[in-house]
């Protein structure tokens, strides 16, 4: 058993004799399926070679049609040198002289069409991005190509010749080119030449076909002047308007934002229409609720435009147009409020209470009028005096909060103190100065304060004096601080507590914000801009006398209107003790 497996096992390491036949001689298997190895073939087929040595033109690059044409250079070249005909060259290398032109005709053929369908491509991809066929059309352009389709184009132009590399076609524009008579129609088919032409890229052959119409022309021109005239000739102007040259509107200029010495100037292009105090107005009055309105469409329209694959010409035209819509829509909003807002004060003005003008004050409260001054203007002719005042003093007809309580009120209607004029201010302060030294023989310092709120609601200008003793008036700068800055909410965009040291209100607050201010015998005291009006009660700085005071939350949340006699009672005692210290007995004249 042992010597069968060992002599089967010596059989398999036997070398085979068929595997070196047929390492020796491949393809020589009985089960070998390739047919070119039969008969001492080679595996390949033979008519595969012979075609490869007949083509003498390699396809590499520019199809072979360079070398054939270096070929037939470097033949012409031996023909000159050995002094034999370029037939005889010919003959030898290529068998006649007719193959070798037929050579350079197939090649010259592939050459052509390859170049066309190039210029076709690049026509299709700049048709596509040009979109001559949906191109904006100008008032009384008569050019073609802006708006008719290709396949039209195509139709209504006829097929200009492309000009190659060959003799023949150099011949034959050599003859084109000859000057000759042509007629209308001769000459609107070369105009039509010369716009396919400019379309297609080709600006050499609209340069020769342009040369042509002109020398036509010129000779024209020239038999007319020997004296063939008498007869009427039509002439058809064709004009060729570029997609480049003045047909949309101009670039917009861009705005300078710094100067020569490097320093901005200005942020954005329209600072210089509109004003920051403007803005500011404008925002506080509507709440950005119009620019909000404004803007959301602006952007919506936008980014319509901006993703949408067929936006146009047209569409950019149009979204120009939408932009100045806008412009006339901001306007018209600003005209009605305008409106509103002179209609707002005009309603106002005739509720007011303290106006001296209107029905609705009572005149007894009046303790002393402004100073009255008196200007003269001189129109032509004659002297026109008149005379103003411009605030006054008055007693509350309420229940006051302590004895001596007055207010300072403008004459004119004006709502606070930082959109008051000069000559208001000046006059409030004189009048602030004289209850100072009025209460001051008395061992009383005086604490003003204002609230400016609701200025939309267009409220009158008015300040109230509080005389206080001083041991309780050295106390009311803590409490008024600790008021202040525990007021509304935490956080603020203003800073909360404004120091009036050194300067007044209307040096620390901007015009056209609301603010609550107290001053200790007008001289320090505090500011804070109200950011929220629903979280600042309107007797802010009456809560906080009368806590001082220990009165009844009665006395400031609703005081009532007191007696007849009760106000001339106040009237008269507040005014005997002013009568000393009346600034307005000096009238300048």
């Amino acid at each position: 058993m042992k010597q069968r497996q060992g002599a089967k096992k010596r059989q398999k390491d036997r070398p085979d004799p068929d595997s070196r036949n047929i390492l020796e001689k491949p393809g020589q298997h009985t089960r070998e399926l390739n047919p070119y190895w039969k008969d001492g073939g080679t595996g390949l087929p033979k008519e595969e070679k012979q075609a490869k040595r007949q083509n003498p033109v390699h396809g590499v690059g520019d199809n072979g049609v360079s070398w054939i044409r270096r070929a037939y250079q470097r033949a012409v070249q031996q023909a000159q040198e050995e002094g034999v005909p370029l037939e005889e060259i010919a003959r030898r290398r290529w068998g006649s002289l007719e193959k070798l032109e037929e050579l350079l005709a197939r090649a010259d053929g592939r050459e052509s069409r390859d170049a066309g369908k190039r210029h076709e491509s690049m026509d299709q991809l700049r048709m596509k991005g040009r979109k001559y066929e949906k191109g904006w059309k100008r008032p009384g352009d008569t050019s073609l190509h802006h708006h008719l389709p290709k396949k039209t184009l195509q139709e209504a132009v006829p097929e200009v010749p492309q000009v190659h590399g060959s003799e023949k076609s150099r011949e034959d524009d050599g003859k084109a080119c000859k000057v000759t008579k042509l007629t209308e129609s001769e000459k609107n088919t070369l105009g039509a030449k010369i716009i396919k032409a400019e379309i297609m890229g080709n600006k050499e052959l609209a340069r020769q076909l342009q040369a042509k119409l002109d020398e036509a022309r010129k000779y024209e021109d020239g038999l007319e002047g020997d004296g063939k005239e008498g007869r009427e000739v039509e002439v058809v102007k064709t004009r060729i308007v570029s997609r480049v040259s003045g047909a949309g509107p101009s670039r917009r200029v861009k705005q300078d934002t710094h100067d020569s010495r490097g320093d901005r100037v200005r942020y954005f292009a329209d600072d210089a229409k509109h004003s920051l105090h403007a803005m500011f107005e404008r925002e506080k009055r509507t709440e950005g609720k119009e620019s909000d309105e404004t803007l959301l469409p602006f952007l919506a329209g936008k980014s319509q435009g901006a993703t949408r694959e067929d936006f146009d010409v047209d569409d950019l035209f149009v979204s120009r147009i939408s932009d100045s819509k806008l412009v006339e829509k901001e306007e018209q909003q600003e005209r009605k409020a305008a409106a509103r807002e002179s209609l707002g004060r005009q309603r106002a003005m005739e509720s007011c209470r303290l106006c001296f003008d209107s029905p609705r004050l009572i005149k007894h409260l009046v303790v002393a009028m402004g100073k009255l001054t008196v200007c003269f203007s001189q129109p032509p002719g004659q002297l026109n005096p008149f005379c103003f005042i411009q605030a006054y003093l008055s007693v509350p007809g309420y229940a006051s909060l302590v004895e001596g309580q007055c207010i300072i009120s403008s004459l004119q209607h004006v709502s606070c103190c930082t959109t008051a004029d000069e000559d208001v201010w000046a006059e409030i302060q004189d009048f602030a100065h004289g209850l100072v030294r009025m209460y001051e023989g008395e061992g009383k310092d005086v604490v003003f304060f204002e609230s400016a709120m609701g200025l939309k609601h267009f409220p009158h200008l008015s300040i109230h004096c509080i005389p206080l003793q001083r041991e309780l008036a050295d106390l009311a700068p803590m409490y008024f601080k600790k008021a202040i800055l525990e007021c509304e909410q935490e956080w603020s965009q203003n800073r909360k507590l404004v120091d009036l040291k050194g300067k007044d209100v209307r040096h620390r607050i901007p015009k056209g914000l609301p603010y609550f201010f107290v001053r200790f015998n007008w001289k320090d005291g505090f500011a804070h801009v109200i950011e929220d009006e629903r979280l600042f009660p309107q007797n802010f700085a009456q809560e906080i006398l009368g806590g001082m005071l220990e009165l009844e939350p009665t006395a400031w949340r609703k005081p009532q209107l007191e007696r007849e006699s009760q106000q001339w009672e106040k009237a008269l005692s507040i005014s005997k003790k002013w009568e000393p210290h009346d600034f307005t007995r000096e009238i300048l004249s």
